[in-house]
């Protein structure tokens, strides 16, 4: 780590850029008033990540990713914004906004405990700001089976720098090796089984998403996301097989996508470890 002399002394370079982020102060806003600040942002974000999922599904459905001369027609932009909020989304909309509005309230309550080294708001925002991304990949996801780079990407780095910056529950080391331990085990699974089977057993976004959300808790707690996905996703099949009748024999009628379970115990992990930790 290099250091830059000062006058009283030295201090880190990821100490001078976590006193710039921690500028702002909550001297004049209280707690509870910004904890209401980003649960509404939570709000707005979860409203325009909903509408960003069903815009891009529109996309994928109507285009079909087809290059060819006489494949379907690029849709315009106004023929995806009215699928995506045609009357029989608004009520998943709400939901996704709803969920996003409690998750940035629960962030801001990383800022209640005084004691705690460093509380900051910036802080705070990250972990809002990981747990929406997360919420962008799980929605997609469970509309097409794909992911979009952009958010995993973001939630990644992000993860990296508040590791670096922040009084996080692990280090800038633990979510480095989490990140690339999580994504060798998954992504080698992935190849096993698809040499197995002679079939894809997940998508190619399921590791690079695992070592996103390792690079927040490290690798032994991504180690359990992915069994705590695993199994809850083998659940979801039984039930779903349960529901169609299919009691006396099991099999997967249709692709379950797995990024959407990986995300919500991901998402728990980041947010309750964060919480946790700042309250006691």
């Amino acid at each position: 780590m290099e250091f830059i002399d000062t006058a009283p002394g030295t201090i880190t370079v990821a100490q001078a850029a976590l006193d710039m982020l921690s500028g702002l102060s909550l001297t004049a806003v209280s707690t509870p008033v910004f904890c209401a600040m980003l649960g509404i942002s939570g709000l707005i974000a979860g409203y325009l990540i909903s509408l960003w999922a069903a815009s891009t599904a529109v996309w994928i459905q109507v285009s079909g990713w087809s290059t060819s001369i006489d494949g379907p027609p690029e849709p315009t932009l106004a023929q995806i914004i009215s699928r995506a909020t045609r009357s029989d989304l608004k009520v998943e909309h709400a939901l996704v906004a709803a969920l996003a509005g409690v998750i940035g309230y629960g962030a801001g309550l990383l800022t209640l405990n005084a004691g705690h080294p460093s509380p900051t708001p910036a802080m705070a925002v990250s972990v809002a700001l990981a747990c929406w991304l997360l919420i962008a990949s799980a929605a997609l996801d469970a509309r097409v089976s794909m992911m979009a780079d952009a958010p995993i990407m973001a939630l990644l780095f992000l993860g990296l720098a508040s590791a670096t910056l922040f009084p996080m529950p692990v280090t800038i080391e633990q979510s480095a090796i989490g990140a690339a331990s999580c994504y060798a085990l998954l992504e080698g699974l992935r190849r096993v089984g698809r040499w197995v089977t002679g079939k894809p057993a997940m998508g190619d976004g399921d590791p690079l998403l695992l070592a996103a959300i390792a690079a927040w808790t490290g690798s032994w707690l991504g180690l359990l996301i992915l069994v705590g996905a695993a199994i809850t996703c083998l659940a979801y099949m039984l039930a779903d097989n349960l529901a169609q009748h299919r009691a006396s024999k099991f099999e997967i009628s249709r692709t379950v996508a797995f990024g959407p379970f990986l995300a919500a115990l991901g998402g728990t992990a980041i947010l309750g470890t964060n919480v946790i930790r700042v309250m006691l």
